[in-house]
């Protein structure tokens, strides 16, 4: 039987194994501290931006425990990587605190954006479902956000 599985994991675990559990490694002190990265080679985000290529959508399936108070997803240039993620393209933030919400937000040169707040009720389940699915489709006009096949917000450029 063939084992190779039908998308591309930027994880892959040894045989049929398909799920991974990932914890921040200890002494983290700040929220680029020790993450996890991982580069698009073939991705032109000019390109995606301005239309002009059909490889616009970033798609990420994960798992986040119940217990967890609040994650996130950023894409950001590759050479943010060594200004210490000093601009940020796309900002994709849940927070179990205070109610509960989505933040989608950039940065540029150290300076954050105007935030945009969905509330998690207006949702489908993040924390604790066994497989959740974001899509992020970049457009000329902005950042449309896709969770679990439902259009949940744009965040514009």
């Amino acid at each position: 039987s063939d084992d190779t599985p039908d998308d591309e994991d930027l994880m892959q675990l040894a045989g049929n194994e398909r799920k991974k559990v990932w914890q921040p490694p200890e002494g983290v002190v700040g929220p680029n501290d020790q993450c996890f990265l991982t580069y698009l080679e073939d991705f032109d985000l000019e390109a995606a931006s301005t239309g002009s290529s059909g490889n616009n959508t970033l798609a990420i399936k994960f798992e986040v425990p119940q217990d967890s108070r609040r994650f996130s997803f950023n894409i950001a240039q590759a050479d943010q990587v060594d200004a210490d993620f000093d601009s940020i393209l796309f900002h994709f933030n849940p927070r179990q605190q205070r109610g509960g919400q989505v933040v989608l937000n950039d940065k540029e040169g150290g300076i954050w954006g105007q935030a945009l707040s969905i509330p998690l009720s207006q949702l489908p389940v993040i924390f604790g479902k066994e497989s959740c699915t974001l899509q992020i489709q970049i457009q000329p006009e902005g950042f449309d956000v896709f969770f679990d096949d439902q259009h949940c917000a744009r965040l514009e450029h």
